[in-house]
């Protein structure tokens, strides 16, 4: 529950600071005290929200099937990937910035070489696909309400759109799947939908 919304308070400091509300270029704002507060909140938002996924997975196993697996692996590794960029912008970017602002400035922009867009691009497309899959198998599990996974896979889409503030959507409905399941307000796990009946009446004797 956590995890999104810390991650959602520094993404607002960035539509803030976009707007004009401070430094414009990363050199300018890698060393000051907001963007290393808001980029030690990012990171451990990023780390909580692993944990998270776990969690949300955890709780409808059986219930999630096969779809659930992939959803939860693809969008395991791509959020461990997104929170060790967060890592790199904290700690990294700041020292680039005063030493090489050059390279910091075309390294924010994915302006410096084909194989480092790759590696920043990979991680954002594996945590949009992944979580969207992982909504759908949500979805179908009907163990959390169907609108808050509904809100997973469009949150998770919609992140596909280079607009700032769009992955507001999908922090959002994360963190209200981790308030139902901190509060408790949610139907038992059924069995895998794709499981054959049959098998556990005879398992069962």
């Amino acid at each position: 529950m956590l995890g999104p919304l810390l991650v959602l308070v520094a993404n607002l400091y960035n539509v803030w600071r976009s707007f004009g509300g401070g430094p414009d270029g990363v050199v300018e704002a890698a060393t000051t005290t907001p963007y290393l507060v808001f980029g030690s909140v990012r990171l451990v938002g990023g780390s909580l929200l692993v944990f998270g996924l776990v969690a949300l997975y955890a709780y409808q196993l059986e219930a999630a099937g096969r779809l659930g697996l992939v959803g939860f692996a693809v969008g395991m590794v791509g959020t461990v990937l997104l929170t060790g960029s967060a890592w790199f912008q904290l700690f990294v970017v700041p020292a680039m910035a005063t030493e090489v602002p050059g390279f910091a400035e075309a390294a924010r922009a994915a302006q410096v070489g084909q194989w480092l867009t790759v590696g920043l691009i990979v991680p954002l497309l594996a945590q949009i696909v992944g979580w969207a899959v992982f909504g759908v198998a949500t979805y179908r599990a009907r163990v959390f309400p169907r609108w808050v996974a509904a809100g997973v896979v469009v949150g998770a889409l919609l992140m596909f759109v280079p607009v700032q503030g769009v992955p507001v959507v999908f922090q959002l409905a994360v963190a209200s799947m981790g308030f139902l399941l901190f509060s408790g307000r949610l139907e038992t796990p059924a069995v895998e939908p794709d499981s054959d009946p049959s098998q556990s009446e005879s398992v069962g004797g």
